[in-house]
């Protein structure tokens, strides 16, 4: 069975209110709130891996104060994969732009899509939360079946297949004194050092720092760093 036909079969009854609550494999869950708390809980359980699908901002996200967004430095060391597809409409967005730069600078994999079809959250290829609305407040189907769980992986490959990496048409910009910013940080040389080697000011270095920062869609350094050195800018 694909992913359309399963969401023919279980999703469609989920968003007219009837979906079968006593299925222990697929569970509705109808309040806006508990959405809201698994959306942030499940990735803070995971173990290997978080994939995404962002359609829309949850309202409660427009907050001054979203939370923590994304994966943390513990888990990027302990080598826990977040890969998040955001629709164009999200990326656009004045919030969503901050979520994405703060997650993006986290170490999250990140890609556009025109308008992905479906929101989900992919946990370990086993567990999936799939809102039946693009926030989230319709309530969500929390599929805890690995059988089902891997239509929703090989749908979310597919789309990541077909989106497009953030912030590519900023990053082949890079001048190649930005190139070499990004090689210094790596060796960890400090600014004093880096403006000496580059022949320019500590104000001026800080400036290219603040561009390249922007060019990447980091907020810090390592941030920076981690996306370039993804992106095979600096090894």
């Amino acid at each position: 069975m694909d992913v359309e036909r399963y969401l023919e079969l279980v999703l469609a009854p989920a968003r007219a209110g009837s979906a079968d609550e006593s299925n222990d494999l697929v569970e509705f869950i109808d309040s806006a709130a508990e959405v809201s708390l698994l959306s942030g809980t499940l990735p803070r359980q995971a173990s290997r891996s978080v994939r995404a699908i962002h359609t829309a901002l949850f309202p409660a996200a427009r907050s001054s104060q979203f939370g923590i967004v994304g994966p943390t430095a513990e888990d990027v060391s302990s080598g826990i994969q977040y890969r998040v597809i955001y629709s164009q409409a999200f990326v656009e967005d004045g919030v969503g732009r901050r979520v994405v730069e703060t997650a993006a600078a986290g170490g999250e994999e990140t890609r556009t899509h025109p308008k992905p079809p479906l929101k989900i959250k992919i946990i370990d290829g086993s567990v999936t939360l799939v809102p039946v609305d693009d926030t989230g407040e319709a309530g969500a189907l929390l599929v805890k079946s690995a059988a089902l769980t891997r239509m929703f992986v090989d749908y979310f490959e597919k789309m990541w297949a077909e989106s497009r990496p953030l912030g590519d048409q900023r990053s082949h910009m890079l001048s190649p004194l930005e190139v070499r910013m990004l090689s210094f940080w790596a060796d960890d040389v400090n600014d004093l050092a880096i403006a000496r080697r580059l022949s320019i000011s500590e104000r001026s270095l800080r400036r290219h720092a603040r561009d390249l920062l922007a060019k990447l869609g980091a907020q810090t350094r390592s941030g920076a760093l981690a996306l370039a050195m993804r992106r095979g800018l600096v090894s």
